[in-house]
């Protein structure tokens, strides 16, 4: 199934396998405990998207190797709008991001729109199907709320929610400064950014920025009105 140079078929680079039963344990198996009330798998993994830079003039091969894996992303709408953030997409102009879906889909990113105010980045996917997460404002979480970030292997890892506002701008504002605060978790959690957290119920809290902290629903939701009626985000 794998190929020389690196090169991995792609259904061993997908987060998440495409099909889950009653018989997928429902944790990280580098834990050793399991969590009650754990968020049901089968919505947050087909909500998922592999982010991959590719060269932008040849058409996308049929594997991709695992170096050129820049995050991840998650599905806001039926039509196609995914939310990551700016480092999971290339930075080069003579490269373009893809996704893979997690029907082991190579797909086509046609729209990119930046969040002037934060890390958060929108990509349309116009033939994706993916499943789309309901969200929960920050307001409604209080401190110590039980949070799970599904992992590589399929898995669960449980956290638990530290602080509101881990980060704040102080002091003389520039255009290119990043104003929104993350929320940060108990612990750093080793995924790609862009990963989503959830709550029991399985509804999105936010998505990875790296390491504990984590970009909230509520600037995900507020950049929302002007994307869908112009394709970028204005604030």
């Amino acid at each position: 199934a794998g190929a020389a140079g690196g090169l991995v078929a792609m259904s061993f680079i997908l987060p998440f396998p495409s099909v889950f039963d009653g018989a997928v344990l429902r944790r990280n198996r580098a834990v050793p405990r399991v969590t009650a009330n754990l968020p049901a798998l089968a919505p947050i993994a087909a909500s998922v998207v592999d982010l991959f830079a590719v060269d932008g003039k040849a058409d996308p091969p049929a594997l991709l190797p695992l170096a050129s894996r820049m995050g991840r992303g998650v599905a806001l709408t039926s039509d196609g709008w995914v939310v990551t953030v700016r480092s999971a997409l290339p930075a080069r102009a003579a490269t373009r991001p893809v996704v893979v879906t997690s029907d082991r889909k190579i797909r086509r990113v046609d729209r990119i729109a930046f969040d002037p105010i934060s890390d958060l980045a929108f990509v349309h996917v116009p033939t994706i199907a993916a499943s789309v997460l309901p969200l929960r404002p920050r307001d409604g979480l209080p401190i110590g709320t039980a949070l799970f970030v599904p992992t590589a292997d399929g898995g669960l890892v449980p956290v638990t929610l530290r602080t509101l506002a881990a980060r704040s701008q102080t002091g003389v504002i520039r255009s290119s400064d990043r104003l929104v605060s993350a929320i940060a978790l108990d612990a750093r959690i080793d995924v790609p950014v862009g990963t989503p957290v959830v709550d029991a119920e399985g509804a999105m809290v936010g998505i990875t920025l790296g390491g504990e902290l984590v970009l909230p629903v509520d600037a995900i939701t507020s950049a929302l009105p002007s994307l869908f009626a112009d394709g970028e985000v204005t604030r």
